[in-house]
């Protein structure tokens, strides 16, 4: 489906965006995006990284990675 297609008002139950609100350019507007696709009474979810700590999770995935593949270690 291409990005810029436009859903009709009301087209869903649940809108859900898993770790990708801080990668869209304009967040506000598209939570209100969700609202307007979203049914009244629906759910709208949306979930990112908690970065408050450091993202301590991230060095020891790849940490971890790279002691498992060394090639894993280039990103």
């Amino acid at each position: 489906m291409p990005w810029n297609c436009r859903f009709a008002d009301f087209s869903f139950d649940v809108a859900v965006c898993g770790l990708g609100l801080n990668y869209i350019p304009n967040p506000a507007r598209g939570l209100e995006e969700f609202r307007r696709v979203v049914r009244p009474a629906g759910t709208i979810a949306v979930y990112v990284w908690d970065y408050s700590e450091g993202t301590r999770f991230l060095r020891e995935f790849w940490d971890a990675a790279a002691a498992i593949d060394s090639e894993s270690g280039r990103f």
